[in-house]
Parts: structure tokens; C-alpha cells; sequence
């Protein structure tokens, strides 16, 4: 047998091949109704029924070259077995599955060339994230299979196909568990399979389930079945390049497909593997295989062509939590990770009171508002005597999960209630808190869950002597803690350290310096421990004074933390204020009292109450504008971040001044000094994009009266994110800075392509280019596009921002690439004071991009304008629309919850096509044509007009066989086809986005998704009745028979969409969106 050492040393030195598919080669092997016997459709019991078959099944894909066969036990987990009556039997049929998979690896393994048994472990059909089956029970139900499969020899567990976190969570922690009572450690593998969209079922993306998986107890993570090798395209990059794992690929043979009633995938052996090769490449891969749709064809080829490959070196990620949906750095910028405190039963009221009423749905509620306010994560504390906190956990846990799309810190020291959290909540969490009260009995407890479940830790500076209170303890027991952390599995990246912070309310001599002593030991901990997090619970600080008083407090002294190193802090986020809106003298008492500074005889508490107490007039300042002059007004309204009589001002304003003078003179000096005060520390980002509102408001009240006339600060900047690349929150702070200090920004998006941005470059002449992006593979994606700017003569500055840069790269990596300068904006601020430099050059070169002339078009068409968008709407998918783009029904709910689902989304569809109808939002347009076409394998002759002049366009050969080959004669009729929505569409999004309505911007999308597909329906009936043809086929460019987005422009030439609108960019993308392109063809 195989050693587990042996097998994780292999996938080291070369790519390790899995086998292919179980269930769809059975069938090509002729696979008979009699084969199961009386267990009609389980695949698991043929290791009963027709043990012979199932080891061909291995053999076969162990002659082919694979190095690992999985166990025909998929759906082998009691809970499983279940639907055909077989549970009490699966350890035995998981032990048999393993035997025969066994017998035929060390048959095929030598010396040289060992192969080796995954025990397959399936996910079943019952989903706990949506609390259709208890992690309990399923945990208890993958014991069972894992004891089977370890009895009959397997080397490594293969968690496959997983749809839901939880759910891979309880097998993981069934093998692991397993495994420990045995003495026994070998290899775990998880995978999980993704729809189109790149999430899972549940609703995970990939970065989700990367931050949930990376931290547990396996050896390498992946993907498998649902889709084609391209179709996980970008979760394979996503994995490849931010995780410590080895990583594992096993996808589909492509899509499948039925040809005369039976079922076929459109990926064959060439292609399949020519893409996992790619990947093999890039990112790379440690095991590779197929799913449903391979065989050992398949197989070999995939062999042969990854045995010269190297196999994938792990990457350090950066650490995360997550929620159900979404991940969340740690490390955020600026900082700090903020954890929201409402939710917690010891300090908010409201929350109390909800808990004491069982109001669990309210609970829920108050959580997801937290997101609303600014909150990165949420602390959850229900402790509460007289209750059962584990059962509280249970039952709120499961409501956050669909419900919250924030991260949960637990916030529990009771071993019992974190682990019922950790069990029912999807995502990565944190624990609050660990300490050494007891001397470690109680935190050695909760590591080891900690360890298990793959969760952060809380480490309090509290010790057999009772809670630190000078910088010297607080660091010794940090130290105390991290080590006991070390030696249960954790990391330091798995660790936050609270310094502890007491009153400095309280008058009490002994903690005077508490503050102080909080932020020098942060300041060490930095220092000795700089992979591990600081946390603080801020508003503890300034407990017992006035409200006003708290205000200022926790505001200044959060400032102060975070200046001393710190990284995350659990406070109201709409309660903290920008230091430069606190009034100087109160700014001082602070600081006076945090640091313990005296002056004269009057201690700093005492004149902090004295300042505020029973004197309403000390109220932290909301405004006295109206003393100041119209002039000093609009400064001060933009510095605060308020549009009080901001209309009013500028009217009068007017009288005395022309506008270029306002906006020179008054509204720009007064941003600068919103740049300088956050330069300085004294206002915070929130506030500065609050002033930038508040700017851009004042600019479009002078909108009117400075159109022809030039600024002092005239200029475009075009921005955008970078290919593969959907984060954009840092590019639209750096839009919104740069336009309120009133530069022209082009902002093209996200995911835009070097093309996209050159065209960008040609039609708005800027001065300078801002490229974002997130992610490790954007700062490889900004690489290419500076050697691409290049060869097309630019050499306008461009800007590089973003979490995966930093200044050495951008001077070392991307300087050298560029002719042009190349700046690092750490943020939006840096990125402005970049360009009010740039600005203030003259003689800037003029850039250009080398234009393509293309061919004039030719054909006949004809053009259709004021369709009904009734008739479109009737042939809206309202399915796909209502459960996929909008998910508000939902697949797995019962018939008469789906009814309710249902009539609750056509009541929004009605609503929304109102609004739709009344603003005219729509404006859909077909152009077609007829035209004579012959079919040279693989190129389709299209002729023009002229009939002496064609078009070639160019198709899959193989694929499009199928639909071509039935043309026997030289030539015959086709139709052409482009349909848009128009451009006001983007308008609209445009508005919505300026509104902040992010709920009405999803379902738009959604809506005009599906209608564009309805208006493509619409002109393929009007396009088939001028064939005279029936039963018609629509293909697009860019899918697998005619694969090459490029024929787009071919299309373009014979239709010339641009009539009703339609453009063509540099990557052969139509704008607007929403538009579409096709062959009809019998």
C-alpha cells in the first residue's frame, strides 16, 4: 500500500493525474438497468453487484497513465445510501469500493511509478447552510463512509464536488477525526464545483471559499465537474495565485449536449487537454483529472502531454475571513478592520431586548444594517443569563448565513457556545477570546476548536493575576498566549492581540495611564510579533463619561491606535469623527487625558468634565456657518462635509464672483485642505469622500455657468480595473477624489482590457492613466498592459494602484516596461497629488494609438426600430430571470413557498417595467440580413452584395460539422443578425449608481440580461420567416462552434450596426452592453 508521505512527495516533484469520469464511462461501457440488481441508479452498489465492472472502470484509467483511481463511493455516505435503503450498509460498501480500488493500484504500481486509492466523499443532496440537514448529523453520516473507505486501504480522502462550506466542513472534520482515534494522518483533497457565474450554489465565490478552506486541515484545494476547463478559468488563476495549498483541477469534458436523445460533452481529448495544459502552466497545478464526460482516452492524452511539467509551488495568501458570500482582508487599507459592536447583548440594549424576545429575525436585521454603516465584520455576543447561549448561536447562525453578507466574530468564552457558533456558521469567523485566567485550560479548548474548524482567535492580555495593566505584562502574556496558539496548529496570521484598554471615566488614580500603556504595547507587539493583528475595544476608553465627551474620546484615541499599529477595532463605525472636526481644545483634552498629561493643578478627567458637564454649549460643534461669510460658509461646508446653505452661498457667491473664480479661488483651496488634513492624520478616509460629495454638489450647481470656460485645473484622467478583475472599490474613491478637485475622469469599469483603455487613450486625449486592481494576477495583467501601451506609441503617465502593489514593484517591475512614467498611488489621495503635479507640467507630448482601418460593409440589411417591449418581455425566460439573475426563487424551496417566491418577483418585475416603460430606458434595435453562404470546412462563405467579393467566417471544424455538413448543395441562405437595448441603459445604471441604489442596479441588470436575450429571440423568428425556414439555429461568436470573439468584426462588416448605435471595441466586445450578435441557420 501506498504511503500518504509518499503521495504528498510525488505531487511535490510532478503533476499527480487523477482518473476521469465513474458514471458517464459505466454508461459507455454498456452499464445495463439489471447491473444494480434491485438498487436501480446507484452507482456505489455495483461495487456489490458488479464488482467486475468497477474494476475495469480503474484499470482502464490505471492503463491510461493515472497515477491516483477514486473509489466508486460518490454518494457512498450513509445519508446517501439512504434514498435507495441501503445506509446500514455503507461502511461495507465503502470498505469493498476501497478493496477493489486498492487491488487494482498495486496491481499497476511499481518502484518507479506508484499509484495510488482517493476515497471519494460526494455532497449529497442536503445543503446545511440552509439548515436542511445539522452539521451534527452530517458529520456523524461522513464518519461512517470514512471509517469504510479507511478499513478497505484508500491513501488520501478526496472531499469532491462540494456546493456548500459547511458541508465540506463536516466531512473534513469527520476524516480528520476518523483518522485521529486510528493514529492515522493521511492526505485530504477538497473540491469544489461552481455554476457559470463562479459560485457555488450557495452563493460562494471563489474567494470565499478560499478563505474558508485555507486555514483548515487539508492538503491541497480545487475545483471539479460542472463546467469545462475554461469555464473555471478564473477560479483556477484566483486559486493558483493566493493559496498556500496544492491545487487540484478535475473538470468536465466542456458542456453537455443531446444529439438524437442522447447525452454528449463538447469537449473532446484535444481540446480538453490543451486547456489543462494551459494551467498546468499557468497558474499551475500539483493534480490534474477529469469528470463527467472523460475516459481514459482523455486521460492518456492528459498524461502525456503534463509528464515534462513542473508541478505548482504554494503561494503565501493573505489573510481573511468570510461569510457565506464573500471574503475580507484583515489587512485593510486604511486601516482599521472594522468590527461592528451592536450586535452584542452585554453592550446594546436594542440587541438585548431582541434577544430576551427570541427575536431572532430582528437580531438578524440589526446584523446586516452593520454592513450598511460601515462595519467589515460583526461581533456577535449572546451571552445572557437565564439562557442557553449554544442554542442561541444555533439558531441566529443559521439566519446570518443567507442573511449577512459580513463576516462573524464570535464573541464567547465558553467552549460549548463557540463551537455550536463554529458549526453552523459558513464562513471563516473569530474568536473572542482566549485568555489565561485559568492558566490556559479553557483557552487550550478553544484553540483546538479554533485548530479544527480553521478559525482566528481574540488572545486577552488577562493572566492568573487578572487583566495587564502596564505595556511590560500585556506584551509577556501575548507572548504566554501565541506560543499556546503555535503549539495547537495556529499561525500567527491566526492571531489578534487585545491590549485591553479601562476607563479613563472613572477616576480611578491606578489607571491614568491605561491608554497609554494600551498603545505602547501595541507598538511592541508590532514590533516582536509583526505577522500577528492588533484589536481593541475602543469605546471601553471612555466608558462613564458624557455622550459628547465619548464621542471625542474614542474618535481621538482610535486615531491614536491606529498611528501606534493597530489593525482591527470593535466599535460603532457611525460614531467616530474626523479629527478635524473636533474643536482644538477638546482635540487636547484628549490627547492630555490618553497620555496622562497634566497641566497645573486640575488632573485631565477633571478638565474633560468640566468642559463637558450640564453645559449644553460644549456639544461638540455641529456648525456656527451662519457667522461666517458666504465665502468662509462653502470652505467650511466642504472641509465638514456638509451641504447646509451650500446652494444658497453659491447664489450669492455669483453676485461678486464668476464662476471659474468660485471654483479656482474658494472650491479647490478648500479640497487642498481636505487633502492636507488627511495627510496630516486629523481626518480619516470616510470624511474625505464625504467632503468630495459635498464638492462635486457645489460643482454641479456652477455646472450652468462654466460651460466654454477653461479652469485652473483642466484636464482627463481615464481609470480603469484591470482584466479579471472585478474589485473596484479603491478606482471610484480615486474617480470621486480626482473629479471633486476638478479633474474630467473617464472611469471605463472593471475587468477593461489594454485595448479597451488605448481607445479610451484616442477618443479623450487625457492626461494621464489610472489602471486598479486587487488582486496578485492585476499586477501581472499591469505589466502586460504598459508593454502593450508601449508598442502602441503611449507614453502618457499612468497611475498603478492597488492591494497586490507596492512603490518597489512599480520601480523595479513596472518602470522598466514603459516609456512613459509609471507612479504607485498607495490610495486616492496619493493618486490626486499625483496628478495636480502632472498638471501643473506643460508641454506634455502628445500620445497616440495606431488606428485600424477596417473594410467598408456590404450586404443587405434592413433595420427595425420602435419594437413593443411588450413582445420582447413575453419571450423573457422569467425562470431563469427570477431564480439565477435575481435568486428571489429559490431552486431547492417547496411548490407552494416557490408560488409565493414567484409572485413576489413578478410583483418587482411589474414594478420595475413601469419605471422602465415611463423613462423610456429601453430602446431596443434589430439589424439583419439575408445573404448566400457555402460552407469549406471549416470556413463559412458568406457572399456580399457584389457576389463576386465573400466573407470568410471561421468555425470549430469538428462542432460545427454538426450544423453545416447537412448543406449538401455548393451554397444556400443564411441570416445575420445584431439586436441592441441602446445606450440609455447605462444612463440609467449611471443614476442608480450616483443614488446608491445598489438593490435596483442588480435587478436592471438582471432584467435587461434576459431581455436581451428576448430581442435576440424576437429577430431570430423575424430573420427565420425571410429564410422561409423553420426550426433555425442562433450561434454567437465566442462560444465553442465558433470560438473566436474576433468574427464579431466580420459581422460588422456585413451589417453595420453602427447605424443604431452599436460599436465594436479593441476586443471585439459590442457597446452598449446588452447587445448581441449571430448566425440564424437552419
Amino acid at each position: 500500500m501506498s504511503s500518504q508521505a509518499n503521495l504528498l512527495d510525488q505531487a511535490r516533484s510532478r503533476i499527480l493525474i487523477f482518473d476521469g469520469a465513474m458514471g458517464t464511462y459505466l454508461k459507455e461501457l454498456g452499464l445495463t438497468v439489471e447491473d444494480y440488481k434491485d438498487r436501480p441508479g446507484c452507482n456505489e452498489y455495483l461495487v456489490v453487484s458488479r464488482p467486475d465492472l468497477v474494476s475495469r472502470v480503474h484499470r482502464d484509467y490505471l492503463a491510461a497513465g493515472a497515477d491516483i483511481i477514486e473509489t466508486d463511493t460518490f454518494g457512498g455516505a450513509p445519508h446517501i445510501l439512504a434514498d435507495y435503503g441501503l445506509e446500514a450498509d455503507a461502511f461495507e460498501i465503502n470498505k469493498t469500493a476501497a478493496s477493489l480500488a486498492r487491488r487494482a493500484a498495486d496491481e499497476f504500481s511499481t518502484a518507479r511509478h506508484p499509484r495510488f486509492v482517493a476515497g471519494s466523499m460526494g455532497p449529497g443532496s442536503k445543503i446545511p447552510s440552509l439548515g436542511q440537514v445539522s452539521f451534527d448529523d452530517l458529520k456523524e453520516s461522513y464518519s461512517i463512509q470514512a471509517e469504510g473507505l479507511l478499513a478497505g486501504g484508500i491513501d488520501c480522502f478526496l472531499v469532491e464536488t462540494c456546493q456548500d462550506i459547511l458541508q465540506a466542513k463536516a466531512a473534513v472534520s469527520a476524516a480528520r477525526e476518523v483518522q485521529t482515534k486510528r493514529s492515522l494522518i493521511k492526505p485530504i483533497l477538497v473540491q469544489f464545483t461552481i455554476d457559470q457565474s463562479g459560485r457555488t450554489l450557495t452563493g460562494s465565490d471563489i474567494s470565499a471559499i478560499l478563505a474558508s478552506i485555507e486555514t483548515w486541515a487539508v492538503d491541497a484545494i480545487g475545483l471539479n465537474c460542472s463546467l469545462g476547463p475554461e469555464g473555471l478559468a478564473e477560479a483556477v488563476y484566483y486559486l493558483g495565485h493566493n493559496s498556500s495549498k496544492m491545487l487540484s483541477l478535475l473538470p468536465n469534458a466542456g458542456l453537455p449536449r443531446m444529439k438524437n436523445g442522447q447525452l454528449y460533452y463538447d469537449l473532446g481529448p484535444e481540446q480538453f487537454t490543451r486547456s489543462m495544459e494551459d494551467f498546468a502552466k499557468n497558474p499551475g497545478l500539483n493534480f490534474a483529472g477529469g469528470c463527467c464526460g472523460t475516459n481514459p482516452g482523455y486521460i492518456k492524452m492528459l498524461a502525456e502531454r503534463l509528464k515534462n511539467i513542473p508541478p505548482r509551488r504554494p503561494v503565501k495568501m493573505a489573510a481573511r475571513i468570510s461569510s457565506l458570500y464573500q471574503s475580507q482582508d484583515i489587512a485593510v487599507s486604511p486601516k482599521p478592520l472594522l468590527i461592528g459592536e451592536r450586535t452584542n447583548a452585554s453592550g446594546s440594549k436594542a440587541f438585548r431586548d431582541l434577544l430576551d424576545k427570541n427575536d431572532h429575525q430582528g437580531m438578524a436585521e440589526m446584523a446586516c444594517q452593520q454592513e450598511q454603516e460601515g462595519a467589515h465584520a460583526i461581533d456577535l455576543s449572546l451571552a445572557r443569563p437565564g439562557r442557553n447561549e449554544s442554542d442561541d448561536y444555533r439558531r441566529l447562525c443559521f439566519l446570518l448565513n443567507t442573511r449577512c453578507r459580513l463576516p462573524v466574530m464570535i464573541d464567547s468564552t465558553d467552549p460549548m457556545a463557540v463551537e455550536a457558533a463554529l458549526k453552523n456558521l459558513t464562513g471563516r469567523s473569530i474568536i473572542n477570546s482566549i485568555n489565561l485566567e485559568d492558566g490556559g485550560a479553557k483557552a487550550k479548548k478553544i484553540l483546538t476548536l479554533c485548530r479544527e474548524y480553521g478559525a482566528a482567535v481574540v488572545c486577552l492580555t488577562i493572566d492568573e493575576k487578572g487583566m495587564a495593566q502596564t505595556a511590560d505584562r500585556k506584551v509577556t502574556i501575548a507572548k504566554r498566549l501565541a506560543a499556546l496558539a503555535l503549539e495547537h496548529g495556529l499561525s500567527h496570521r491566526d492571531i489578534f492581540f487585545d491590549t485591553l484598554t479601562f476607563t479613563l471615566g472613572s477616576g480611578d488614580r491606578t489607571l491614568t495611564r491605561a491608554g497609554l500603556e494600551s498603545l505602547e504595547a501595541i507598538k511592541e507587539l508590532k514590533k516582536i510579533l509583526p505577522d500577528s493583528f492588533t484589536i481593541l475595544g475602543v469605546s471601553n476608553i471612555s466608558y462613564g463619561l458624557p455622550q459628547e465627551a465619548r464621542k471625542a474620546l474614542n474618535s481621538v484615541f482610535l486615531q491614536r491606535a491606529i498611528s501606534a499599529g493597530l489593525d482591527a477595532a470593535i466599535i460603532h463605525p457611525g460614531k467616530i469623527m474626523p479629527l478635524n472636526q473636533i474643536p482644538r481644545q477638546v482635540l487636547e483634552l484628549c490627547d492630555d487625558l490618553i497620555f496622562d498629561r497634566r497641566k497645573g493643578q486640575s488632573s485631565p478627567l477633571e478638565l474633560m468634565l468640566n468642559y463637558f458637564s450640564g453645559r449644553p454649549e460644549r456639544a461638540l460643534p455641529k456648525a456656527r456657518l451662519r457667522k461666517l461669510t458666504p465665502k468662509k460658509q462653502i470652505q467650511q461646508n466642504i472641509i465638514r462635509g456638509e451641504e447646509k446653505y451650500l446652494r444658497e452661498n453659491i447664489a450669492i457667491l455669483l453676485e461678486d464672483y464668476g464662476p471659474v473664480e468660485i471654483l479656482d479661488q474658494i472650491l479647490l483651496p478648500a479640497m487642498d485642505q481636505v487633502g492636507k488634513l488627511f495627510g496630516q492624520g486629523e481626518m480619516q478616509l470616510p470624511f474625505v469622500l464625504r467632503s468630495a460629495e459635498v464638492m462635486q454638489q457645489a460643482v454641479d450647481i456652477l455646472k450652468p455657468y462654466l460651460k466654454g470656460r477653461k479652469t485652473s485645473r483642466t484636464g482627463i484622467i481615464v481609470i480603469a480595473t484591470v482584466r479579471g478583475d472585478i474589485h473596484d472599490i479603491g478606482k471610484n474613491l480615486a474617480g470621486l477624489i480626482l473629479s471633486a478637485n476638478g479633474y474630467k475622469v473617464i472611469d471605463l469599469g472593471i475587468r477593461q482590457t489594454a485595448e479597451d483603455i488605448l481607445l479610451a487613450v484616442k477618443k479623450h486625449k487625457p492626461i494621464a492613466i489610472g489602471l486598479s486592481g486587487l488582486l496578485v494576477e492585476s499586477a501581472r495583467a499591469m505589466s502586460e498592459y504598459l508593454e502593450v501601451f508601449a508598442r502602441a506609441g503611449v507614453d502618457l503617465p499612468v497611475l498603478c494602484g492597488g492591494a497586490a502593489l507596492n512603490e518597489a514593484f512599480v520601480k523595479k517591475e513596472l518602470q522598466p516596461l514603459y516609456p512613459g512614467k509609471v507612479f504607485y498611488a498607495r490610495d486616492a489621495m496619493a493618486g490626486l497629488k499625483i496628478v495636480q503635479a502632472l498638471s501643473k507640467k506643460s508641454g506634455r507630448k502628445k500620445s497616440h494609438v495606431n488606428s485600424r482601418v477596417g473594410k467598408p460593409s456590404v450586404g443587405k440589411i434592413s433595420i427595425i426600430k420602435n419594437i413593443p417591449i411588450e413582445e420582447l418581455l413575453n419571450l423573457v425566460d422569467k425562470r431563469a430571470l427570477f431564480q439565477n439573475r435575481w435568486q428571489m426563487v429559490s431552486k431547492m424551496a417547496g411548490s407552494i413557498k416557490k408560488k409565493q417566491q414567484t409572485a413576489e418577483a413578478q410583483k418587482t418585475l411589474n414594478g420595475l417595467m413601469i419605471h422602465c416603460l415611463k423613462g423610456k430606458i429601453f430602446e431596443p434595435k434589430v439589424v439583419r440580413g439575408v445573404f448566400q453562404a457555402s460552407w469549406d470546412k471549416p470556413v463559412l462563405k458568406v457572399f456580399c452584395s457584389s457576389e463576386t467579393k465573400t466573407v470568410d467566417l471561421n468555425f470549430s471544424g469538428t462542432l460545427a460539422d454538426r450544423f453545416f455538413n447537412k448543406h449538401t448543395r455548393n451554397d444556400f441562405i443564411i441570416g445575420l443578425q445584431a439586436v441592441t437595448l441602446g445606450g440609455r441603459i447605462k444612463k440609467e445604471f449611471a443614476r442608480l449608481k450616483k443614488q446608491k441604489k445598489i438593490r435596483d442596479q442588480f435587478l436592471l441588470y438582471g432584467l435587461s440580461a434576459e431581455l436581451a436575450e428576448g430581442l435576440a429571440k424576437w429577430a431570430q423568428e423575424k430573420t427565420q420567416r425571410a429564410l422561409r425556414l423553420t426550426g433555425t439555429k442562433r450561434l454567437s461568436p465566442g462560444y465553442p462552434v465558433w470560438p473566436a470573439l474576433s468574427e464579431q468584426k466580420k459581422i460588422f462588416m456585413l451589417l453595420k450596426p453602427q447605424r443604431v448605435g452599436v460599436r465594436l471595441s479593441a476586443s471585439w466586445q459590442m457597446d452598449p452592453e446588452f447587445s448581441t450578435s449571430a448566425i440564424v441557420i437552419k
